[in-house]
């Protein structure tokens, strides 16, 4: 995994930039006198998370331009709102929104990072999410890559979020990540992956803590992979390593 990406498979700059410019959006928005306009860009966002789950159903329905204009656009309404020159037109927005999410694979990637960034203000789509993220781990026939995108997208919506890893724990999400990590010999790119995002999801989870402490399974699966340098040539941290850290106090194979 070369060092300029992030967990999350962003550029590490751009991540951070974005990052930076997002919260700067919200600090603009606070300010405003107006709480509808707030309210509007909330809005705006869970309707491009509902688009986008629709993309991943296949089951995306035609709409007025009108209709999104996506989390990526944000600075759009807030240069209308504040009565400043935006760099696109809403139109030019959201049609640039829609593009950027036009297959599944490209749907999930955008929820994940939707979430990564505006999940506070994303409660009430966050079991539809969870749910349509979790058909697509589970099925066995979707492209490998959209099952690790998926594993990649559940992390970021489980970031520092004690309510999103609460949710994905009460749908019954922890175990298939658990299933990925057992069968590393089927699938080592969904089991590192996995190896990963269980470390995101249990950060502020007692219970999930809790449950996987009790898996036995999975501590001695993760002790193997731990002790198989070669299996994360490339990544920047034995994700399996750190995970029996955080659960077992222990980093077998690591000095």
């Amino acid at each position: 995994m070369p060092d300029t990406k992030d967990r999350r498979g962003l550029n590490t700059a751009e991540t951070e930039m974005k990052r930076t410019q997002y919260r700067a959006i919200l600090a603009q928005l606070a300010q405003l006198s107006d709480g509808d306009e707030a309210s509007r860009v909330q809005n705006c966002n869970k309707r491009e998370t509902l688009r986008l789950i629709d993309v991943i159903r296949g089951e995306e329905m035609p709409q007025s331009v009108h209709d999104t204009g996506g989390w990526l656009y944000l600075e759009t309404a807030v240069a209308s709102a504040m009565s400043r020159p935006a760099t696109e037109t809403p139109d030019e927005a959201v049609a640039s929104s829609r593009a950027a999410a036009e297959t599944p694979d490209e749907a999930v990637v955008s929820l994940g990072h939707l979430f990564y960034l505006a999940g506070a203000q994303m409660t009430s789509v966050l079991d539809a999410t969870l749910e349509t993220l979790l058909k697509v781990l589970q099925n066995p026939a979707a492209p490998e890559r959209r099952r690790v995108l998926t594993i990649k997208a559940i992390g970021e919506i489980c970031w520092c979020s004690a309510p999103s890893q609460e949710r994905l724990f009460a749908q019954g999400g922890v175990q298939p990540l658990v299933e990925c990590v057992y069968n590393f010999a089927q699938n080592a790119v969904l089991a590192r992956w996995a190896c990963y995002t269980l470390t995101v999801v249990l950060a502020d989870s007692a219970e999930i803590w809790q449950h996987l402490r009790k898996l036995e399974a999975l501590e001695r699966t993760l002790k193997a992979l731990a002790a198989d340098a070669e299996l994360w040539t490339g990544w920047d941290n034995n994700h399996a390593a750190i995970l029996c850290g955080l659960l077992y106090g222990l980093h077998p194979g690591v000095q």
